[in-house]
């Protein structure tokens, strides 16, 4: 599937797209690798197990971004903490194709036996920079800010292909003389 029958790109061929990013501020950047995906449903605030099932049967495509654990991806509501969990495991087995952008991801499909584009943790804030031990002195928001923009629309750029070259060309294109930028390299699809 391609984006105008040349080059790759978001477009997805006429697939139905459900796209599970949560309301929030900081994973806003992410927005982009959706933006030019036509057929798609945008979820931006949780829904219970059965809903999110549902929407997950009745979709060609899942792209799942945003905050997350090897547990799954983070609601942001404290009295349900994952909008995507393992009870969405067997629904989500059978979608080849999926896209899971969170720290931590790929443990998650790997535990669930999912397939797809994911990545391991990704520092995405400051904070997270400083807790896998990148030093304050290697990186600015600026750094951060660049590396996250740089990291969405390549992801975009190469989201119709199939997850191993997805992983690949991604990994190609994203890239800097920047410690945020080859720490998150090596994250993708480990």
């Amino acid at each position: 599937m391609t984006n105008g029958g040349s080059a790759p790109g978001a477009d997805t061929g006429g697939m139905k797209t459900l796209i599970v990013h949560m309301q929030d501020e900081s994973t806003g950047f992410l927005s982009a690798i959706y933006q030019d995906v036509r057929e798609k449903m945008v979820l931006r605030e949780p829904v219970s197990i059965a809903s999110m099932n549902t929407l997950i049967s009745s979709h060609d495509r899942i792209l799942l971004l945003g905050h997350g654990s090897p547990d799954g991806l983070f609601s942001l509501d404290w009295r349900n903490p994952f909008v995507i969990s393992s009870a969405n495991a067997s629904a989500l087995v059978t979608k080849k194709g999926s896209v899971f952008i969170w720290c931590h991801a790929s443990t998650f499909t790997r535990t669930h036996h999912l397939d797809g584009f994911a990545t391991g943790m990704f520092i995405s804030e400051p904070a997270e920079a400083l807790l896998y031990d990148i030093p304050a002195t290697a990186f600015t928001q600026q750094t951060i800010d660049a590396s996250n923009t740089l990291f969405a629309t390549t992801v975009g750029k190469y989201l119709s292909l199939p997850p191993a070259a997805m992983a690949t060309q991604v990994r190609k294109a994203y890239k800097g003389n920047c410690p945020i930028i080859r720490y998150n390299r090596e994250q993708i699809g480990k």
